[in-house]
């Protein structure tokens, strides 16, 4: 269609996402697996949920020229809790101490397990980007801002109630039952107690050589240029403390050197980060968040491809990634010189050959 005199193409559109979610798990039984004892009785328990998420979408595009172009784009997305996240399985304690309390948060009941009625993050997204071609359309430049507006954000590190009135016969004798405060109790595991955003800006600009000089030695040569400012804040229930968004760095940033003529292809890339929040593995398997160091990753690649003759079609491809062996660091109270962990994972080189028909 178009508006006034500016044409507009896209699309419009709705996903439906209805998920049935169950867990069957095992908690250990009342009085086994303690003291040193080496009977441990395991008891089946189960839990789950469903529902239902709409899921709109608005991608347009306004044609200014016939070189440049005004994206938006509207949609309303959903990430799924990890798998563990919904374990059923229960690790249930008690307090004999506390056996008359009426309050669920000091109450006799506790345990920690997982979440089988964890429902999935959503988030609201809003993006909008400039985009101008140049040099018959092989080069381009672009800044585009986004924004998401984040809901039912998952919290590893929660605790959510339960009713612990399915177990009380299994862990209290009559006596102490006639002294039960509350069935109920808090299970220290993962919720949808979080909410916050993420908003940022990001250029990029393709730079053929030949698009500003005619030396005919810089043809085919170009560089690749991308920068990216992201702001992101999550706040749990409870806590005012807002925290980034595990795996996002405020800066990034992406530099490619590129050749490309006769078949033959080159590349050498600079991919930096500063520091940022990451989930990492802790104790048993468990995922906890820390500081991880931020850096530049250099990779480069070369390849040809036979252009006639027999073989036409043929590409070698050699490329390398890390290499300058890059270490992957955490760290702790934002200093990093109290390093966690120092690894090296080495370079890495492939060597491959494919054939096109």
């Amino acid at each position: 269609t178009s508006l006034g005199n500016v044409p507009v193409r896209g699309n419009i559109g709705v996903q439906v996402a209805h998920t049935n979610q169950t867990s069957d798990g095992q908690r250990v039984a009342a009085g086994t697996g303690s003291g040193g004892s080496s009977v441990v009785t395991l008891v089946p328990v189960s839990g789950g949920t469903s529902y239902t998420r709409w899921l709109p979408s608005a991608n347009l595009v306004f044609g200014f020229t016939d070189s440049t172009d005004l994206r938006v784009g509207l949609a309303r997305v959903l990430a799924r809790p990890r798998m563990d996240q919904m374990s059923a399985s229960l690790a249930i304690s008690g307090n004999i101490t506390h056996l008359q309390n009426t309050d669920p948060n000091q109450s006799y009941f506790s345990a920690n397990g997982g979440n089988p009625q964890l429902l999935p993050t959503m988030a609201d997204n809003f993006n909008i980007s400039l985009e101008h071609y140049f040099a018959q359309n092989q080069g381009y430049m672009a800044l585009s801002g986004y924004y998401l507006k984040l809901s039912d954000f998952i919290n590893p590190s929660a605790g959510y109630l339960r009713d612990f009135a399915p177990f009380v016969g299994a862990f209290l004798s009559p006596a102490q039952q006639q002294l039960l405060g509350t069935t109920n109790g808090v299970v220290s595991g993962p919720t949808n107690d979080g909410s916050g955003n993420v908003k940022g800006v990001q250029g990029t600009i393709n730079l053929p050589f030949k698009a500003f000089t005619s030396v005919p030695v810089l043809d085919g040569f170009g560089v690749i240029l991308t920068g990216n400012y992201t702001k992101s804040s999550v706040v749990y229930a409870g806590n005012p403390q807002a925290i980034t968004v595990p795996g996002l760095s405020k800066w990034v940033a992406n530099g490619t050197v590129y050749f490309q003529q006769g078949g033959f292809e080159a590349r050498v890339s600079d991919s930096y980060r500063t520091s940022f929040l990451g989930e990492v593995q802790g104790i048993s398997a468990t995922r906890i968040l820390q500081t991880i160091e931020g850096g530049s990753v250099y990779d480069a690649q070369v390849s040809y491809t036979i252009q006639s003759g027999g073989f036409k079609g043929l590409t070698f491809l050699l490329q390398g990634s890390n290499l300058t062996n890059k270490t992957f660091v955490t760290y702790q109270n934002n200093d990093p010189r109290q390093v966690l962990t120092w690894e090296e994972y080495g370079r890495r080189y492939e060597f491959g050959v494919s054939y096109k028909f």
